[in-house]
């Protein structure tokens, strides 16, 4: 029996998702320029073997983190998340989260 935490990712094989895995995603207040941004996730493996997956960890519009373990991995691979949009940093703005990292292990 595996076990997993709330802080752990499980997944037995093949493709993985996790909805929700990034929860409240918005542009910012509502108003004309924050309502009509686009809003981007990026994922990056900063550590372990690009060789554990045979699809790269991604997270869409939702906030839904997928992947695909690659067959007979072996091995444990850190990702570093953050999300960016469209609105620039006009007028001291920012347009880019703080970064968020999560690991992922797999044992074949």
């Amino acid at each position: 029996e595996d076990a997993c935490d709330d802080a752990a990712l499980c997944c037995d094989a093949g493709e993985c998702g996790y909805a929700d895995f990034a929860a409240g995603i918005s542009t910012g207040p509502s108003n004309a320029t924050e309502d009509n941004q686009t809003l981007t996730f990026s994922v990056e493996q900063t550590l372990g073997a690009a060789s554990l997956f045979a699809v790269q960890p991604t997270v869409d519009g939702n906030g839904t983190l997928s992947f695909t373990l690659a067959s007979n991995g072996n091995g444990a691979a850190r990702f570093r998340i953050f999300l960016t949009d469209s609105g620039g940093v006009e007028h001291g703005g920012s347009d880019r989260s703080a970064d968020l990292t999560f690991n992922v292990t797999v044992a074949s």
